[in-house]
């Protein structure tokens, strides 16, 4: 059984495959993509699932979960919008998908490639208006005339989807090896605050009731009943 690669063994190695600029652009678009699909994961199990969990993020600290929910719906649309700009603004260079695309010939990408990277730059297009608008800067008629303005989650869903498409698709054209970004689920993540809230307020509302029935609080019987979200 081969052992999995240390960080150095898989930079050095797409360095090897694709020569020392392109393996370094390459080897950090997969950490930034990795990186952005963790937090699109964390953002899903808590504000996507069902209405259960939302009831218990705002019995738990309503205005702390908003709060988070915006900074991590606008940190997404701009790490999306990051990863996927143009090579060069002004006399600066970006690190983007964009970029690791044109520094190659058009006869070197397969058309599965090209189709999946046309379709994610329509996907990251879709979210511009929230950028521009919303996050990167204060749109007049939104601050002051009240025009609306709404995003879908599920386009964003739908954008990292598109990403994670073609980041596996270069992988393994490169590569000649899959790649899977779903491979492991970060201890301490969603799930686990997700059950620590909930056995806290189950705590609370069984001691309360003691309290008012006059018994004994029994906390170990929460501990076996302890109910994991899935």
């Amino acid at each position: 059984m081969s052992r999995e690669k240390t960080v150095n063994e898989e930079r050095a190695h797409m360095i090897e495959i694709l020569g020392k600029e392109r393996g370094l652009l390459f080897y950090s678009l997969q950490n930034e993509f990795i990186f952005l699909f963790q937090k699109f994961r964390h953002f899903k199990e808590l504000f996507m699932k069902d209405e259960s969990r939302i009831e218990l993020l705002n019995k738990a600290a309503p205005f702390f979960f908003f709060t988070l929910q915006k900074v991590l719906l606008d940190d997404l649309v701009m790490n999306i919008s990051r990863f996927t700009e143009s090579e060069k603004q002004r006399k600066f260079k970006n690190a983007t998908v964009k970029g690791f695309i044109n520094r190659f010939d058009r006869n070197q990408l397969n058309h599965d490639i090209m189709k999946k990277f046309n379709t994610s730059l329509k996907s990251a297009n879709n979210l511009n208006d929230w950028r521009d608008k919303r996050v990167a800067h204060r749109d007049f008629e939104i601050h002051v005339n009240s025009k609306t303005i709404s995003i879908d989650y599920h386009e964003v869903e739908e954008c990292i989807s598109d990403l994670e498409n073609l980041m596996k698709a270069l992988y393994s054209h490169f590569f000649k090896s899959d790649f899977m970004y779903d491979f492991f689920s970060p201890v301490g993540g969603a799930m686990t605050l997700l059950n620590h809230l909930d056995y806290a307020q189950r705590s609370r509302t069984e001691y309360l009731e003691s309290q008012r029935n006059n018994r004994n609080f029994n906390i170990d019987s929460l501990r076996l009943n302890k109910r994991s979200f899935k």
